[in-house]
């Protein structure tokens, strides 16, 4: 698996314990739920976890790729593991606060929508 370097992280990673008990808020509408597929959450407002039943080790690695290869902002990847006890893939990310494009999606116009 993969863990950044400690000194380059913004705080402790997150325990698993904080991680099932983490609010679900502050994410789309449809990404608050966190059932037996998994889920996202964010984690002291400075980490988001994402783990699902579908998630491989290609979204983490790309994360990486683009972070080292080329010039586009994306979160930068802190840990990507199995947790033991789900068995589930965590990707650990930099939590960057804004407004995600699916809540603004019906407000922009034709010609600026992806």
């Amino acid at each position: 698996m993969y863990f950044r370097d400690p000194a380059e992280l913004p705080g402790p990673l997150p325990t698993s314990e904080e991680i099932s008990n983490a609010p679900k808020s502050g994410l789309s509408p449809r990404r608050h739920v966190w059932g037996e597929g998994g889920g996202m959450c964010i984690v002291r407002g400075i980490y988001v976890v994402k783990c699902d039943i579908n998630l491989t080790q290609n979204k983490g690695n790309a994360l990486l790729f683009i972070e080292k290869h080329l010039k586009i902002p994306v979160p930068r990847l802190y840990a990507m593991y199995h947790d033991p006890s789900s068995g589930l893939l965590h990707l650990v990310m930099e939590y960057i606060p804004g407004v995600d494009l699916e809540s603004l999606c019906s407000s922009l116009a034709v010609e600026v929508k992806p």
